[in-house]
């Protein structure tokens, strides 16, 4: 009668070598944390900059909105780890996002005449009585 031994087969992206805790290969398979945080670091000293240097506000709006979304896939992606995660985890994570994008494509109208209605004096009066 054989015995059989109480440690459980090793993982299937463990080499078998080494423990848990940095030895192996387990250590190469995580993101490049500091790399990832650097860049985000880069990204938003250029926001800063690009927001002080533009002065359309047009462009500096897309280039801004570009810019932080782009911070926004990096985090998601490394930090969520939905890099390492199905397509479909991918689409769940983006539902909102696309939400918002409709949510303000319906509330940009009434923003931008309440906008030109106030830089140009013209709000109607609030009638007090109700």
């Amino acid at each position: 009668m054989e015995t059989q031994s109480m440690n459980p087969p090793p993982a299937a992206h463990d080499s078998g070598q080494g423990s848990a805790h940095g030895d192996g290969d387990h250590a190469a398979q995580h993101p490049p944390y500091f790399k990832i945080w650097f860049v985000l670091l880069v990204l938003t000293v250029l926001e800063v900059v690009f927001a002080i240097v533009t002065k359309n506000g047009m462009f500096k709006g897309v280039g801004l909105v570009v810019m932080a979304l782009y911070k926004a896939v990096l985090v998601a992606a490394y930090f969520m780890h939905l890099k390492f995660e199905k397509r479909l985890m991918w689409v769940i994570a983006a539902a909102p996002l696309i939400f918002g994008v409709i949510l303000a494509i319906g509330a940009y109208p009434d923003s931008e005449h309440s906008t030109d209605a106030k830089k140009h004096g013209e709000l109607p009066e609030r009638s007090e009585s109700r």
